[in-house]
């Protein structure tokens, strides 16, 4: 993928929404979504920052799940802190609501808990990479 070709967030929820469940996620489509995501954010000027904050609260969310045997539920504390960093970044909206429709849609049990924090790992990897191909 090229920083100029244009990612269109459309086809990302549409490759999405076409899986049952995360656990279903192959590593090669969290490869294919963690590129066209992180290279999205890049292209809409997402801070490092901001990105960095979302990755930090899927990671202590899901950490905690997984070490203190919590409910699951306990994901649904994810979206409204989306939605915190949405509403005070506007360029972030996109992909906050977009990774809350996945937590509120698709996020049932560990696995797919453990798939999640894979893709934002990804995403992360990749807005790196392409926000210093950028400069």
């Amino acid at each position: 993928m090229q920083m100029h070709e244009r990612v269109d967030i459309n086809e990302i929820k549409k490759g999405l929404n076409s899986i049952a469940s995360l656990k279903n996620l192959t590593y090669s489509d969290i490869d294919k979504f963690g590129e066209k995501l992180g290279c999205l954010l890049v292209s809409s000027d997402v801070s490092s920052s901001q990105l960095r904050k979302i990755h930090s609260i899927i990671k202590d969310v899901a950490f905690d799940i997984k070490s203190s045997n919590a409910s699951i539920d306990k994901i649904f504390l994810i979206p409204p802190r989306l939605a915190y960093i949405a509403g005070r970044q506007q360029k972030a909206k996109e992909v906050c609501d977009l990774l809350s429709n996945i937590i509120r849609g698709k996020v049932k049990d560990k696995e797919d808990l453990s798939k999640l924090s894979e893709l934002i790992d990804s995403i992360l990897a990749y807005f790196v990479y392409y926000e210093r191909r950028k400069k």
